[in-house]
């Protein structure tokens, strides 16, 4: 795991931890919940080496796919909070909202990307047009001065 893969996954634990589940610093990080998002990385239900992977989200995508749901999964625990029976039905229903958006993040960030890389592509096209505007305006005045010199 690269430095920013664990810095992302640490983010995710944290995130999901302490907005989601309301957990506080001295409750423990649910394993169950680690193995189902190491599982959703892959595009599975749950973390297993002997399981084909599916997909390959990043922990940051999955993330911000977390953020865009939390609204949500806090609005269904406390609208349903009768029908939620324990600890490992909570995070099943967790990863069902951010599973219903993974798809929609990735495509969001790569159209971002895109549009980056398009604003990018024609800023320096502009900056090349403006450069060479201002030496086709400095040769002008150049050889107009050789021409009134002469």
């Amino acid at each position: 795991m690269s430095e920013k893969e664990k810095t992302d996954w640490c983010e995710l634990c944290k995130y999901i931890k302490s907005n989601i589940l309301n957990y506080s610093d001295d409750m423990k990080f649910p394993n169950y919940l680690a193995l189902r998002l190491k599982g959703l990385k892959d595009g599975n239900f749950i973390s297993n080496k002997k399981i084909k992977p599916n997909a390959c989200y990043t922990y940051e995508e999955i993330l911000i796919a977390s953020k865009l749901c939390c609204p949500k999964i806090k609005d269904y625990f406390s609208n349903n909070s009768a029908k939620i029976n324990d600890e490992k039905h909570k995070i099943n229903l967790i990863l069902m909202f951010i599973e219903s958006e993974i798809n929609d993040v990735v495509i969001r960030l790569k159209n971002k990307k895109v549009t980056e890389q398009e604003i990018e592509k024609f800023t320096l096209i502009v900056i090349l047009q403006i450069k060479q505007n201002i030496n086709q305006k400095q040769l002008m005045q150049r050889i107009g001065m050789i021409n009134c010199g002469k």
